[in-house]
């Protein structure tokens, strides 16, 4: 995890144009529940002048991983804070979409498993009418009933999601053309 005041490497790249300066981070998009957790990776470049540029982005992090660069220098505390908080800002609207995606995905899913769930108790209440004794069969019925309801409570809690935007990796880079 990258923290805010951490001090911020900068990084000379070459296979990019040296107009090309600016932040490169990385972060982690999620959803948590209870006991379930989606997440997406996101890739940001932040350009000095304002811009996001999601291809340079992803073009940044290949290049990242072939030449391993080492940093040359390391931007002051106050440098350091303050690219934070520009970048911070950029991530959170960037990341808005892939949050609502994974937001989506968790829907569906909780609304399979509440599809599947009725189709089965009521396979169980059907069957329940049908078997044994009328004093036997009431007594599954509410056991049913209280299953059920416990099931639908326990289901409420799984349907609360909290969001997490983590930054992972922060670097200024500067393009060195393609020397």
């Amino acid at each position: 995890r990258f923290v805010p005041g951490q001090p911020i490497p900068s990084i000379e790249v070459t296979g990019i144009p040296w107009e090309i300066r600016g932040y490169w981070s990385l972060w982690t998009v999620a959803i948590r529940s209870a006991e379930w957790c989606k997440e997406r990776v996101l890739a940001l470049f932040l350009h000095d002048d304002g811009r996001v540029l999601p291809p340079t982005a992803r073009h940044l992090w290949s290049l990242l991983l072939e030449q391993m660069p080492k940093p040359g220098r390391y931007l002051d505390c106050s440098e350091s804070a303050r690219a934070f908080e520009e970048v911070t800002t950029a991530a959170q609207r960037l990341g808005h979409p892939l949050y609502e995606e994974l937001l989506r995905f968790h829907q569906a899913r909780l609304e399979r498993e509440r599809e599947n769930k009725r189709f089965a108790f009521n396979a169980r209440r059907r069957a329940s009418e049908r078997i044994g004794l009328p004093a036997v069969r009431q007594h599954r019925l509410n056991e049913l009933a209280k299953e059920e309801t416990a099931w639908n409570l326990e289901s409420e809690s799984r349907a609360h999601v909290h969001p997490e935007l983590v930054p992972r990796l922060m670097i200024r880079v500067e393009g060195l053309g393609d020397v």
